[in-house]
């Protein structure tokens, strides 16, 4: 519907554009990790490629370029079944008051036959009738992207060759910024020192590697495998010039970065470089494994520049990783922090969410990485908050009595575009919103970007994943070390009863909570189990009374709320149910509806006695 409109407000003239500073090679970045988990799952490469004096801060339609870019990418990822999507951008053309930028996607997906190009961007049309079966769609994504780049004072087209892939690409017209900001990531002197080794299979993410590398005037070699980089580490080492870092991708043939990071370990005369892991969505849970092989960070693919940098500027602080040829780790570290520790971030964040279980959950893990947290219960409250006080992260649950997230962002999108009105065209500030969903699936993330949402986190979550969405939109400003076993096995000491007999529940969504225990404060683990029992007791007394009137909505929206809380305390199979019950209540028959029902009444139960032992409900 929502293309149905944006194609009618084109056609007859009444769409406008705005025009606000932002920055360009960020907003492409977004775009290429909100496919990302997408494509990982389908073992399909996607990677962001920034050409050498592409513009950052421009001033545009962020909006509008979004909107083209995820037509574009969402195509390439969703007709890719193997191999690669590479979104590009360089600059084509500049003057001094405008730069002409070109965006290219290139996948090596179905591609599309030469006699249905010439009218691929027409409105409501389809290569054919099969794929409108297969992959769904209106047939007006790219007829509107057509409309939008000429609105943009760009064009756009694409190359395809059958069964080998496409490259789709288009131009924009941007203000260039009078407020340019010196970059985040410039090379600061340290860096010149560095020798650098990537090992990647893949030819384009070395590429893109070695030009972010290069851009920060470090000295950097690559290898397409295992074989290579040993090699070249053996010759590096025997002309006293060892690399100090090494960047692995975790995932190539015959032998994978796990395996050779703890070769390299096994070779004293290599120096034992720090190891930098590249993984993708699917791998990032195991922490264990890459303890284990020595590696001293991992970072999320499709690597953003801004986080590689990061990550090497916390390494050249330690001073072990500028010594002459490597050497060993210098004694200290554990007392400064190190790179595998803990990102410690600066802000404060706005938790809009109305189970209050959820809310406490949420909220201990931002605060275990040391930012501010206001809560408010629902769309509305988080509205009121905006006006008062400024985040510099907020996150929405998509589902939410009186407005949900969707609505929420609209609003608050709304105002940031009258403040750059009322303030002269000044630049504004752009919270980044974060949605809170119960399915990461392709739709869920079409919808929350078209809503104004910059990323999206799925529940149930743990800490990692928190972590690796922080690094992404905030800057750590320092970095501890991880809790170790011990703290673990103190806090398991002081559990109250309430936490004892948990043998019923999942271990490992309880090991999720005790890591958020603080040394001399109250049990968390026993405070989250009983706000999951008195929360849960009142949901069966809704669930029972929306059931006996058959109110579907009101069965279905207790269900939502059990699903979530019970999987974040480990009551896997009181979620699974929940879950049953949420998506199946507006089919099923009275009796089967009760019957669902009861079998959660009875779950509940069970699990009671390892949430100290209240009486079932």
């Amino acid at each position: 519907m929502s293309d149905i409109l944006d194609f009618s407000k084109i056609e007859a003239g009444k769409l406008e554009l705005e025009k606000i500073e932002f920055d360009l090679v960020e907003t492409v970045e977004d775009i290429v990790e909100l496919f990302s988990a997408q494509a990982s799952m389908k073992k399909v490469e996607i990677s962001c490629l920034v050409r050498p004096a592409t513009p950052s801060t421009v001033r545009g339609d962020p909006g509008r370029l979004r909107q083209i870019l995820a037509n574009l990418v969402g195509n390439a990822v969703k007709f890719t079944q193997t191999g690669e999507v590479i979104v590009s951008i360089q600059l084509e053309e500049e003057s001094a008051d405008f730069a002409i930028v070109r965006f290219k996607v290139r996948d090596t997906g179905i591609g599309v036959p030469a006699e249905a190009q010439a009218s691929l961007f027409r409105a409501f049309n389809q290569v054919d009738s099969s794929h409108s079966r297969k992959y769904g769609g209106t047939g007006l994504g790219l007829a509107i992207a057509k409309q939008l780049c000429a609105l943009m004072g760009g064009q756009i087209g694409m190359e395809s060759e059958p069964a080998k892939g496409s490259t789709f690409w288009f131009t924009a017209r941007f203000e260039k910024s009078a407020n340019q900001t010196r970059s985040r990531e410039e090379p600061i002197g340290s860096f010149r020192k560095l020798r650098v080794l990537v090992v990647d299979d893949n030819a384009t993410n070395r590429e893109i590697l070695q030009g972010q590398l290069a851009s920060w005037q470090v000295h950097c070699q690559a290898a397409s495998n295992a074989r290579e980089a040993l090699e070249l580490s053996r010759v590096a080492a025997s002309h006293g010039e060892r690399f100090q870092l090494v960047i692995l991708d975790r995932q190539m043939p015959e032998v994978d970065g796990i395996a050779l990071a703890k070769m390299i370990k096994k070779e004293p005369l290599l120096g034992q470089p720090q190891l930098v892991l590249l993984s993708s969505l699917a791998d990032v849970d195991d922490a264990s494994e890459t303890e284990e092989a020595g590696i001293d960070a991992c970072l999320c693919k499709p690597l953003r520049k801004s986080n590689l940098y990061q990550c090497i500027a916390n390494m050249v602080e330690r001073k072990s990783l500028l010594r002459e040829g490597g050497g060993d780790r210098v004694a200290d570290l554990s007392a400064r922090g190190s790179v595998r520790g803990e990102r410690v971030f600066n802000g404060s964040v706005l938790l809009a969410e109305d189970n209050p279980l959820n809310q406490e959950f949420a909220s201990l893990i931002l605060q275990s990485f040391g930012l501010k947290v206001d809560i408010a219960q629902d769309g509305q409250e988080a509205i009121e908050a905006t006006k008062k006080s400024k985040y510099d992260l907020i996150f929405l649950d998509c589902q939410m009595s009186v407005l949900d997230g969707f609505q929420t962002v609209k609003v608050i999108r709304e105002r940031e575009a009258k403040s750059v009105e009322s303030s002269a065209g000044q630049p504004r500030f752009r919270v980044p919103v974060i949605a809170l969903t119960a399915h990461a699936v392709s739709g869920d993330r079409e919808r929350c970007l078209k809503a104004g949402m910059d990323d999206y986190l799925s529940k149930p979550f743990n800490k990692s994943q928190m972590g690796l969405l922080l690094e992404r939109w905030l800057c750590p400003v320092e970095v501890k070390p991880v809790c170790d076993a011990s703290l673990l096995e103190k806090t398991g000491d002081v559990c109250t009863s309430a936490s004892k007999g948990v043998g019923l529940l999942d271990p490992k969504a309880l090991d999720v909570i005790r890591q958020l225990q603080r040394p001399d404060k109250p049990d968390v683990l026993a405070k989250m189990l009983q706000t999951y029992q008195a929360q849960t007791i009142k949901l069966l007394e809704t669930l029972r009374a929306a059931g006996g009137v058959g109110d579907v909505v009101g069965v279905r929206n207790v269900a939502h709320a059990l699903k979530s809380s019970s999987a974040n305390v480990g009551a896997t199979e009181l979620s699974q149910l929940a879950r049953k019950l949420e998506s199946t209540a507006a089919s099923l028959s009275r009796s089967d509806l009760e019957l669902i029902m009861e079998e959660i009444v009875e779950e509940f139960g069970r699990i009671a006695p390892a949430l100290a032992g209240s009486p079932v409900p």
